[in-house]
This record gives C-alpha cells, sequence and structure tokens, in this order.
C-alpha cells in the first residue's frame, strides 16, 4: 500500500514497510519523518519511503533490503542515543540542493551502512557536531558505500566527539575530509578506502584536542592535497 501524508510524521511506536510497492511518502517543504524515544522504522525487502528530512532522535531507522529505498528533499540527523542503519543492498539519497546530514548534534548518533548498503548525500556530513556530542559513523562491508559530491564536506570531531570506521571493503568518497581535534577516522581492511580531494588532520572549528588517523591491514586513502596538524594545538 501506498501512504501519503503532508505535515511529517511522528513514529513512538512499531511502523513496518514492506515488499515492492509499499511506501510512505512525505510531502512539506520542511516536513519530517521523526522517530524518537520508544519509536522504530523498519524500511524492508524492496519498500520505499521519501520526505524532507529523516530524524532518527532516540529512535531506531532500519533501511534493509535489496530495492529498498529512502529519498530526502534535503538530509538527516541521528541524535539523542538515536540510531540509522542501511543494510543489505537498501539505499538512501539526498538531494544535490539538501543540507549537510546530521550524527551527533547536541547528544549521541550511530550510524551504520553494512552489507552493501549505499548512502549517497551531496551536501557531506557533520559526525560530532557541537560541543558535548558524540557521532559515531561505521561503512563496513564490500560494497557498502557513503559518496558526497563536488564542494562536499564530510567532518569527523570537529566541535565534538566524532569516530568514522571504514572496514572489510567499505568505502567513503567525498571532496573535503576533515578529522578535527576531537576526531578518529580508522580505515582497516583489505578494499576498504576514504577518496578525499582535501584532507585535513587536527583542523577543525577548535584547534585543540587530538586528531588520529589510521590506515591499516591493506586499506587505502587518496587526496590530492592535504593539511596534518596545521594549527597551534592540534
Amino acid at each position: 500500500g501506498v501512504l501519503n501524508s503532508a505535515g511529517g510524521g511522528t513514529v513512538s511506536g512499531v511502523a513496518t514497510i514492506t515488499g515492492p510497492g509499499s511506501q510512505w511518502n512525505v510531502s512539506g517543504q520542511y516536513s519530517s519523518v521523526y522517530v524518537g524515544q520508544g519509536g522504530t522504522l523498519l524500511v524492508e525487502e524492496g519498500a520505499a519511503g521519501s520526505s524532507p528530512f529523516l530524524a532518527a532522535n532516540s529512535g531506531v531507522i532500519t533501511l534493509t533490503g535489496t530495492g529498498t529505498t529512502w529519498n530526502l528533499a534535503y538530509a538527516f540527523t541521528v541524535d539523542e542515543g538515536g540510531t540509522l542503519t542501511v543494510q543489505n543492498g537498501a539505499a538512501l539519497s539526498t538531494m544535490a540542493s539538501g543540507g549537510v546530514s546530521v550524527v551527533g548534534y547536541s547528544g549521541t548518533g550511530t550510524f551504520s551502512i553494512t552489507g552493501g548498503g549505499r548512502v549517497n548525500s551531496p551536501a557531506g556530513a557533520i559526525v560530532g557536531a557541537n560541543r558535548g556530542s558524540a557521532g559515531s559513523m561505521v561503512v563496513d562491508g564490500a560494497g557498502s558505500q557513503w559518496n558526497s559530491g563536488s564542494q562536499s564536506t564530510f567532518e569527523v570531531g570537529s566541535e565534538g566527539s566524532g569516530t568514522l570506521t571504514i572496514s572489510n571493503g567499505g568505502t567513503v568518497t567525498n571532496w573535503f575530509g576533515l578529522v578535527g581535534g576531537f576526531g578518529t577516522a580508522t580505515i582497516t581492511g583489505a578494499g576498504s578506502s576514504w577518496n578525499n580531494t582535501y584532507l585535513d588532520v587536527g583542523g577543525g572549528d577548535v584547534f585543540s584536542g587530538t586528531a588520529t588517523l589510521t590506515v591499516s591491514s591493506g586499506a587505502s586513502g587518496s587526496t590530492q592535497d592535504r593539511e596534518i596538524a596545521a594549527y597551534n594545538g592540534s
């Protein structure tokens, strides 16, 4: 079946969208699908959804299965203990004109791409956005991908605590990569890669703390230009 709703939607219980042709479409320029405390949204087995924004704030969102998609006009947030998982061939996409997605805005957030899941976010992402926040992103497994466009920013631990783990053949591709003073990025395992046009390790909005970038066990990273600990206190 198809559910069309204007003005957004809040999930505080369990919502499941299953199978090809099953859809939840949310309209309204700044409307959001908000999954709060105690809420679970499961989109599986080729089902689809669309909305301007998607928020896992204390709740759990899972996109799973080949052909499963969720399309966003703007961006997603994962905060306040929320989790968002894109797995087993599912796909999450934002439009080129959308904003930067955030994992850990003022609280904690966990975002995982596993089992060949794919995320296309042209504007990029921030993992650990503000002081006191803690964001974690994992891209694990062959075919698991995060792709951002030209002029995109991918920040890990700029002001809050941020961790990025790319493992077992996962890949992240973006234009400007930053591991800030409170950031840790680990790329490990054959086929795993983080591909940047520009890479800054030790910069960010707060020029203090310790930025860590580790590449190990057959993983790789690429960049055309880089700065390493380029600021006082980093």
